[in-house]
């Protein structure tokens, strides 16, 4: 309303006319506001209240307008623009100019239907000139709503990957919701397999329906059976999953923490590069392409190291064998020993003797406490022994036996040579020649023993009965005699062993027997020390020499003269008999008349001339 004017002032007058508004301003304040259906034209008026108002410095400009028959619709309804409130109005304008705002304008007088193939909110403006070339646009926005919802595609998962499905069919807060499983919000959760509707109605009434079909398939169950085992041995896995009613189709085997499919067969076998704690995974999916995924662990256990050493021995000896083997982690609980001789241990440190020499193969396998196995070969030597021999000569006693080493030594594996002798004689005397001789002084049966060592230090010993045979005793019993007699001997010899079977007389130093005999007689043929020496020999073929002086005398030359005398006196024999060597000291005078005497110069008186 309008209080009224008042005097002697001046008022700011502004009014709107359209074809459905009429609206005043007086000083900018609205008093005016009809909405009604008007005719197109020229507004006027006039004051009826005073009669000295003056109007002036009046201006118009063209104010454009146009109804829309709804500000929403539907996609696929139809929008209708009007400038006038009823069509058969006549336009006042020169010309009009309508943009939809989807790129297609119009030129038409009073309305436009039009149909948009897009949702969306859109600015629709129209531009009026008037026949004074004066113009005006005016933008009004329509709101087309889409007759779709959108669930959004089928939907697949697999069973325990996720136990539901979020369905949500939201497109404004205001719309409506009716689901197949009754429910009526615009967001739902489902958990079974199935096809969901939707149907949607707008606060324009635009109805809208969509369909879902959510599945949720089985899952296989991933499991597989795993066995600890040692450094270096293949390891068998066994795939144990569950197919839960699907079809499994690939097993992704993980063996080496780096995500690197490493084996892609159902039951691979697979050898570790590594000791220690190994995490293996089984990724297994079925024909639905569900997976499930498992990681055990496993233990590579290390593997013992087999070591042992062996002196060389010599043939006989018991050799040692000292084990050496080692583990990092764990302990050896075995041992197994093969001697290459059909010997076998399972001591940890055995000893064994080899009946034959040689180089032996020996093997030892080590087992650990967790069944982990290595073996190791080396040798074991077996020296040789010296087969001692020798041969010795049968003497008689006083004479030289000549040994003579015969023993053999076996190079056919090791290289070997002898390099000690020692001889026992058994008389006390010894030797370390390999081909000594020994002078027995007396008849007796000797046990001689050689002792006999190699290079590797190997003895070995041989005895043997050595017999030295007694000699024979010669001896003789003779007597000195005189030049140009015969001097007979008496051979005495003892044969000590047997009998005697030969003797050689010996009279002139020659070394030609002189006689052959027992007991024979030779006659000298010079005067003076005969060295006789007779050799016996027994039935052992023993000698012995005996040698004996034999003094053959020289014979005295008897002389003597004698003084004539008267019967009755005595007559004085004076001895001039001589010697070459020694000296006369028996005599014997014969006077020839029956009387004797012994003295060297006798007297003597005939009784008769």
């Amino acid at each position: 309303s309008f209080a009224g004017w008042d005097l002697n002032r001046t008022y700011n007058f502004r009014c709107r006319y359209t074809s459905t508004n009429v609206t005043i301003w007086i000083d900018g304040t609205e008093i005016v506001n009809v909405e009604d259906c008007f005719h197109p034209g020229r507004f006027g008026f006039y004051n009826a209240s005073q009669d000295n108002v003056t109007y002036a410095d009046f201006s118009y400009q063209v104010a454009s307008d146009f109804s829309i028959e709804h500000d929403s619709i539907c996609l696929g309804d139809t929008a209708r623009y009007s400038i006038f409130c009823d069509p058969s109005f006549q336009s006042p304008y020169a010309s009009t100019s309508w943009d939809m705002g989807d790129g297609t304008t119009y030129n038409h007088p009073n309305e436009v239907e039009h149909i948009y193939t897009s949702p969306g909110v859109y600015n629709v403006s129209l531009e009026v000139e008037d026949v004074n070339g004066c113009t005006d646009q005016i933008i009004k926005t329509i709101t087309v709503f889409d007759t779709l919802v959108g669930i959004g595609p089928d939907i697949t998962h697999c069973e325990n990957e996720i136990n539901s499905q979020t369905l949500d069919a939201t497109i404004n807060a205001q719309d409506t919701y009716l689901w197949s499983t009754g429910e009526t919000t615009p967001i739902i959760t489902v958990n079974q397999t199935g096809i969901y509707d939707v149907i949607t109605t707008n606060v324009v009434g635009c109805i809208a329906k969509d369909t879902v079909e959510v599945t949720f398939n089985p899952k296989p169950i991933a499991d597989f059976s795993v066995n600890d085992t040692c450094f270096g041995d293949p390891n068998q896995f066994v795939d144990q999953s569950l197919s839960n009613g699907s079809s499994i189709d690939s097993w992704d085997w993980y063996f080496d923490n780096d995500m690197i499919v490493d084996d892609n067969t159902q039951n691979p076998s697979h050898t570790f590069p590594a000791m220690g704690t190994q995490n293996v995974g089984l990724i297994v999916s079925n024909n639905f392409n569900c997976y499930d995924t498992l990681y055990n662990n496993l233990e590579i256990f290390e593997l013992p190291v087999a070591n042992f050493t062996a002196a060389p021995v010599c043939l006989n000896d018991q050799i040692q064998f000292i084990n050496s083997s080692s583990i990092g982690t764990g302990s050896i609980t075995n041992w197994d020993w093969a001697f290459d001789d059909g010997g076998v241990s399972v001591l940890e440190n055995p000893t064994h003797i080899y009946t034959s020499e040689g180089v032996y193969n020996v093997d030892l396998t080590v087992t650990s406490n967790h069944g982990c196995v290595d073996s190791y070969t080396s040798n074991a030597t077996v020296f040789p022994l010296p087969q001692v021999d020798f041969s010795a000569s049968t003497v008689c006693e006083y004479e030289i036996t000549s040994f003579i080493d015969e023993t053999t030594l076996s190079n056919a594996h090791t290289n070997n040579s002898i390099t000690n002798w020692n001889w026992d004689f058994g008389d006390g005397n010894t030797s370390t020649q390999q081909n000594p001789q020994n002078n027995y002084v007396s008849a007796n049966t000797f046990n001689v023993i050689l002792e006999v060592t190699t290079n590797n230090n190997c003895v070995n010993t041989y005895n043997e009965s050595v017999t030295v045979i007694a000699q024979p005793q010669a001896d003789f019993l003779y007597n000195d005699t005189c030049y140009n007699e015969p001097v007979s001997f008496e051979n005495t010899s003892v044969p000590n062993t047997g009998s005697i079977i030969n003797q050689r007389w010996y009279f002139d130093a020659d070394p030609i027997p002189d006689a052959l005999s027992n007991n024979p007689t030779f006659v000298f043929p010079t005067v003076g020390t005969q060295n006789v020496v007779l050799i016996v020999e027994n039935d052992a073929g023993c000698l012995d020499t005996v040698n004996q002086a034999v003094e053959v005398y020289d014979l005295p030359i008897a002389s003597f003269n004698v003084n004539e005398s008267c019967l009755n006196d005595n007559s004085i024999f004076n001895n001039l008999s001589s010697i070459p060597t020694g000296t006369i000291d028996t005599y014997l005078w014969n006077f020839g008349d029956g009387n004797a005497s012994t003295l060297e110069n006798p007297t003597h008186t005939y009784g008769s001339e």
